[in-house]
């Protein structure tokens, strides 16, 4: 019999639970877990505006659910963002892509294990109430849709794609990219730059 693994989550929004359980549960196919989300910070804005921004509240998230739950293996901070396009793939200065980063620290380590699946293109009308109405991508997406709580169901991928896609299996691509460092840990803890 295997040993349950405590993890907590950075968040108590259901499509983050649950995309880190499947994350945990595919990278770990022998493992049982218990999963809890907690309420903490980002210490970013309520819509981070660059990858960088989103990276840094995904980090800020797991170590404030490491320093407020300290009694777990893992810690998981999920966070979307936008960045801006690059000016040659767009002619519309109002472009934005959706981004979103993965932090987990592991009990006993201080080093993250980090992970960032593709980004996608927002629609203009979507890219204008965030930049000019500060609205979350969440919100616009429910104005623009007119759907209500979007973000804790299918998200703007969800929509974009007609289903295809969906925010729970987006982002626990990022949790897997991010349990990489964890399942490869003597290719980690052993790299040596010369």
């Amino acid at each position: 019999m295997t040993n349950e693994i405590k993890v907590i989550v950075a968040s108590i929004n259901p499509t983050k639970i649950e995309a880190t359980k499947i994350g945990f549960e595919k990278m770990f196919p022998d493992s049982q877990f218990e999963i809890k989300g907690i309420s903490v910070k980002s210490g970013v804005r309520n819509q981070p505006t660059s990858s960088a921004e989103t990276r840094n509240g995904a980090r800020d998230r797991a170590r404030n659910a490491r320093e407020t739950s300290p009694h777990a293996d893992y810690w998981v901070g999920l966070e979307g963002g936008v960045e801006a396009d690059d000016q040659m793939f767009s002619q519309d200065h109002h472009h934005l892509r959706s981004v979103v980063w993965c932090a987990i620290l592991k009990s006993g380590e201080n080093v993250f294990g980090e992970g960032q699946p593709g980004s996608y293109a927002l629609p203009g009308a979507v890219c204008k109430l965030i930049l000019e109405e500060g609205m979350e991508l969440g919100e616009a997406d429910d104005v623009v849709f007119k759907r209500t709580n979007s973000k804790q169901s299918g998200g703007s991928i969800g929509i974009l794609t007609h289903g295809v896609l969906n925010r729970g299996p987006y982002y626990s691509l990022a949790v897997e990219l991010a349990l990489i460092r964890y399942i490869n840990q003597d290719l980690y803890s052993t790299l040596k730059v010369e």
